[in-house]
């Protein structure tokens, strides 16, 4: 079978609308697209498309041959001047022409799709007449058919292939800490929403680099990514709140039998006499172990023997001490019980006369428990419910996130909002039940983007609306830092206002120029001050919405609050943020080399005029390496051979002659780290595999902490783990997970990686060179991953200015603290050597 399974032309109908005009190969449906794809003109020229020249969007569709199966889909937009389209038709009353061609496939090769796409859509706009324009469409089409079939049966392009065009390199540095915030929301399984009002391919790539960050997901994990199994709603482990409640009725049971087997076998060890407990049907949980804490100990110890103690005196006594009643075991009575004694007497006599009497009050009826909406759901068990539907290897992995309902939509159209808000049809089934499922959505959630404004206020839809960013610069046109630009260096060129990229136009025609420069991440707000850094943060990009009063909504809330889910751990801060600083520190060392070489390669005639017009001195090329002096430096220079120079002439000299060097020792060390992270990532690609290594770390270790393997809940935020351990995605995984065949170095060695410390300077003379991004490395090239037995964050310092100024505060509560312990021992050594004097002795020491 092949893989590429059909092109379209859609086109824009001054009446109609958006239609399809041309197909191949010929369809074996009617003139009309089936109702699976009948949103494919809508997607292919998109809401807001005649705002732009060309643009490219990505989309899923379902199979129409098997239930089971997902499509991918690549459209490239078009939008040309009528007078430049040779193949007009009649009906073609506008100025402009809109097209889109349109290529589905079996595989999630965007990266391959959309660039043999591209050229096939100005290949056909160009063609002379409809019938060249169509015939070229034919042989594109067998073209693109041939690659992707080539790249299919070869394992190492194809694993290659799929993450064309997805960088993960470009995703860190545009959203930076909510990198992290959106990937551990989609493992929540929530409704996300991207929107834009920039370019669809934008939107498009950074949804897909989001779920590429998720290992195994774009190789395996697609293929129920649009189909639509309204039976989630009959599945307890679909409902996070059901599932949290029958894991935590599980726990609180094993706790029970755990505590009563404790104080069993801790009473019964200190007494003669057996006790009773009255349940000893309860067995205690074979799979966790015993847990015995020393003061619950220590004090029914003390309790059973104190017990005894008091039996064995009151034995040995008569019936009664001092005319009051003794208890059935010997100990005295209180008056207390003599008293409750009496009021039961009286009680009886009441009870008595009122059954003689007419009853003339009604006793209030017990107040009726609030109805449990998931109580017709089977109980959660470890049965086929948790086996899962796409093929995983030994660490579980693919995760089965995208499956029962949980859809995939990189661009989603106005005309879509019917089917993600539409109620399942499950309930009506069970109306014979005592107690119905629970009614939900058809679709129980989505990771999907839009352009249309419309869905992103919807109240009801999203949960999480996630503001699409544009791409960051590539390595070529950044700018250097502004450190190493010497006074005479070359200027580099400014970017032009109409970039050649899809995004950069996009993003010049809709955004003011004040947004576009704000959400560039690589130029942060200068600010000197601590509490000024605090305030200068960049606003995040993701809205998270509030809690909606809609019962399907509301049924699929989670254990914990969203907001206080998604907010990320200090070692989460500092993983995120180690990533971002080796990303920053690679492109400009990057940027650095190139410079260098443009520099390298100026024409010697250049040199030669330089050096004629000289007043013959050699005039050296210019190399960051040896950055010339500026002025004030200069001027040092030139004052330190004169003699007569006065004392506070000379200890400015000294001054500068200081601040001079520092300023040179710190170039150095950023030239240093600049060699050491090019020799490590000789090259982007090696950049990007590291990247993606630490985050399917990440990922792995979350796993396990979730799992319990990890007793690390707070480096994940223990709100997030409660709610992540209640998502059908874990419970699936828990199932898939074999520890066994996991190998033992991947768990329990150690990192090996020698990573980047950005805050240790590079040398004892420099004090401030982390600000400068200097960092020591290790000489070999090459890395291992990371154990994802830790928290990928623990081994790195953490940046964050409020983390420095809560570290402070303990270790200065740490020596306070520490400060009045010693106090309070000498203060009770005092005491306890005074009460070792006799009183008498004592007080003639005091007297002499």
């Amino acid at each position: 079978m092949s893989c590429v399974c059909g092109l379209f032309v859609v086109g824009f109908h001054h009446k109609k609308g958006a239609e399809v005009e041309f197909s191949y190969p010929e369809p074996s449906y009617a003139s009309e697209l089936p109702s699976q794809w009948s949103c494919i003109p809508s997607i292919a020229l998109p809401d807001g498309a005649h705002n732009f020249k060309k643009d490219s969007v990505f989309f899923t569709l379902p199979s129409l041959l098997s239930k089971s199966e997902s499509l991918f889909g690549v459209a490239c937009y078009r939008q040309i001047d009528a007078k430049d389209f040779s193949c007009r038709t009649a009906e073609s009353t506008r100025n402009s022409i809109q097209k889109s061609v349109v290529v589905l496939c079996r595989a999630p090769l965007f990266g391959i799709l959309v660039d043999r796409v591209d050229l096939l859509t100005d290949r056909f706009l160009a063609a002379s007449s409809i019938q060249e324009g169509r015939t070229y469409l034919r042989e594109g089409f067998h073209d693109i058919e041939q690659v992707l079939d080539a790249v299919l049966h070869d394992s190492v392009k194809y694993e290659s292939a799929l993450y064309c065009s997805l960088s993960a390199v470009s995703f860190v540095r545009a959203y930076q800490r909510d990198a992290l915030v959106l990937l551990k929301l989609l493992l929540l399984e929530r409704r996300i929403l991207f929107s834009s009002d920039i370019a669809v391919n934008c939107l498009s790539i950074w949804l897909l680099t989001l779920v590429s960050l998720l290992p195994g997901t774009l190789a395996g994990g697609l293929s129920l990514c649009t189909v639509v199994d309204e039976s989630w709603t009959r599945d307890r482990s679909c409902w996070p709140m059901a599932a949290y409640r029958a894991l935590s009725a599980r726990q609180e049971g094993v706790k029970k039998r755990e505590s009563v087997e404790e104080d069993r076998t801790s009473i019964a060890s200190h007494t003669e006499e057996p006790v009773e407990t009255g349940i000893d049907t309860l067995a205690p949980n074979p799979i966790q172990p015993q847990k015995t804490g020393f003061w619950s100990t220590f004090t029914k110890t003390a309790s059973a023997f104190s017990a005894r103690v008091q039996a064995a005196v009151a034995g040995q006594t008569a019936g009664t001490v001092s005319g009051m009643p003794m208890s059935s075991n010997g100990v005295v009575a209180s008056a207390r019980s003599e008293k409750t004694g009496r009021d039961n007497n009286n009680n009886n006599n009441n009870n008595n006369n009122s059954a003689s009497q007419p009853r003339t009050e009604v006793d209030p009826p017990p107040p009726t428990p609030p109805p449990d909406p998931w109580a017709g759901l089977p109980p959660l068990d470890d049965g086929g419910v948790f086996d899962s539907p796409l093929p995983t290897d030994d660490w579980g992995l693919p995760l089965s996130l995208f499956c029962r309902s949980y859809l995939l939509l990189p661009y989603v159209p106005l005309s879509r909002l019917d089917l993600l808000l539409s109620l399942s049809d499950a309930a009506d089934e069970d109306t014979r039940q005592v107690q119905p499922s629970p009614v939900g959505h058809r679709v129980r959630g989505f990771l999907a983007g839009t352009t249309n404004p419309l869905l992103c206020q919807h109240n009801t839809l999203a949960e999480v609306v996630v503001r699409t960013l544009p791409l960051p610069p590539d390595a070529s046109t950044s700018l250097p830092p502004p450190l190493l630009v010497a006074d005479d260096a070359l200027e580099p060129p400014e970017p032009e206002t109409e970039q050649p990229n899809i995004a950069g136009e996009l993003q010049e025609k809709s955004r003011p120029p004040h947004a576009a420069t704000q959400s560039q991440p690589s130029q942060p707000t200068r600010s000197t001050g601590v509490f000024s850094k605090l305030l200068n943060r960049p606003q995040s990009a993701i809205r998270l919405s509030p809690p909606s009063d809609d019962t399907a909504c509301r049924l699929r809330a989670m254990p914990a609050s969203l907001h206080r889910a998604a907010q990320l751990s200090r070692p989460d801060r500092s993983f995120i943020d180690y990533l971002f600083q080796t990303i920053e520190l690679w492109y400009a060392a990057n940027q650095y080399r190139l410079v260098q070489q443009q520099q390298q390669q100026q024409p010697s005639s250049q040199e030669d005029k330089d050096g004629a017009s000289s007043t013959g001195a050699s005039v050296q090329p210019y190399t960051y390496c040896a950055p010339h002096p500026t002025p004030m430096e200069a001027n040092v220079i030139g004052k330190e051979d004169s003699p007569q120079a006065p004392l506070q002439q000379q200890s400015d000299l000294n001054a500068a002659e200081v601040n001079a060097s520092s300023q040179f020792s710190k170039v150095d060390a950023l030239l240093q780290s600049y060699s050491t992270v090019l020799q490590r990532f000789p090259a982007l690609a090696d950049l990007e595999a590291w990247t993606r290594t630490q985050f399917a770390t990440y990922v792995k270790s979350l796993l396990l902490t979730a799992e319990g393997r990890l007793n690390a809940f707070a480096d994940f935020n223990s709100t997030y783990v409660t709610c992540f351990r209640a998502t059908h995605c874990f419970l699936v995984w828990r199932n898939q997970y074999v520890p066994t065949l996991v190998a033992h170095s991947e768990l329990h060695e150690p990192d090996k990686s020698v990573g980047l410390n950005l805050d240790e300077p590079a040398d004892d003379t420099v004090s401030d060179t982390k600000s400068l991004g200097a960092s020591s490395l290790s000489e070999q090239p090459s890395f291992s991953a990371p154990s994802p037995w830790v928290h990928p964050g623990r081994s790195h310092p953490s940046t964050e200015v409020s983390d420095h100024l809560v570290n402070n505060l303990k270790q200065f509560g740490n020596l306070a603290a520490g400060h009045g312990r010693r106090v309070m021992n000498q203060c009770v050594n005092g005491l306890l050597r005074l009460s070792t004097f006799p009183l008498g002795a004592a007080n003639t020491q005091h007297n002499k």
